[in-house]
């Protein structure tokens, strides 16, 4: 995903979990917002390019995922998830 936000907004939100650091960590931002009541737009149209990938460039990208995924899920409940999109869908 690409995420265009606001400086002032990010700061406010506490920007990105550094616990959470792959493949979760917009999941998570994304959920934060929702929870605070704030709707991500999504623009379907919008192509972004990703140049290398950094991240996983030295490193088992299977152990960076699993640490990722185990921090989100310790960190959110999965009926926290499910309450968050149910009530932002409905509303």
């Amino acid at each position: 995903t690409f995420t265009l936000i606001e400086r002032k907004l990010f700061l406010e939100m506490g920007g990105l979990d550094e616990n959470i650091f792959f493949s979760f960590e917009d999941v998570d931002f994304s959920l934060r917002l929702l929870k605070k009541g704030i709707t991500p737009k999504i623009y379907k149209l919008a192509k972004v390019f990703h140049k290398g990938g950094e991240t996983t460039k030295n490193a088992d990208k299977k152990d960076f995922i699993l640490a990722s995924q185990k921090a989100f899920w310790e960190k959110w409940t999965k009926e926290e998830v499910s309450n968050i999109l149910l009530k932002n869908y409905y509303e």
